[in-house]
């Protein structure tokens, strides 16, 4: 969670260091409680194993209004299907604008796949959800450009090439 993020949901320190203190399985404080770190029993591990692990739990959500603030999409629409360790909403490049859809983790894959069985998720606010898990989303999603000029339109239909992936 980059500090902006954590600057939307609260700036008040008390509240902060009682969230870490009370919830936090990833990170603590330290002994003056003036710096957060991640807990030395949960080591970092293989980045490219953890990535692959987070991608088999998480689903991707989208069709989401875009004005829909994190607060709703937590409180109002993820809360409602247990406990949801981390999403991520995807943003725009040029201006950060929400882009209507998200990728949200969950503890196991079981739990994920339940998720996209549970017919109420169907639905937010009246809107019909897209709802796939993440692996599949990636396999099938359309191939995007890299830019908007016509010379790489061209270029990206001629040449066939995985994008890395970015949310």
């Amino acid at each position: 969670m980059t500090f902006r993020h954590l600057q939307e949901i609260t700036t008040d320190r008390n509240e902060i260091i009682a969230a870490i203190k009370d919830q936090s399985e990833l990170v603590e404080l330290s002994d003056d409680q003036e710096s957060i770190r991640r807990r030395r029993d949960k080591p970092e591990g293989e980045h490219g194993k953890v990535l692959a692990d987070y991608k088999r739990r998480s689903v991707f959500i989208g069709n989401f209004p875009r004005y829909t603030t994190f607060d709703e999409i937590k409180n109002d629409y993820l809360a409602l299907y247990g406990n949801i360790p981390s999403f991520v909403m995807r943003r725009a490049k040029s201006n950060q604008s929400f882009r209507g859809s998200i990728f949200a983790t969950f503890e196991t894959e079981e739990l994920a796949r339940e998720f996209l069985e549970n017919p109420a998720a169907e639905h937010f606010y009246g809107v019909a959800l897209e709802r796939q898990m993440q692996l599949d989303y990636e396999k099938n999603r359309p191939p995007r450009t890299s830019g908007s000029s016509l010379v790489s339109s061209v270029i990206s239909s001629v040449i066939s090439y995985d994008i890395p992936y970015d949310f």
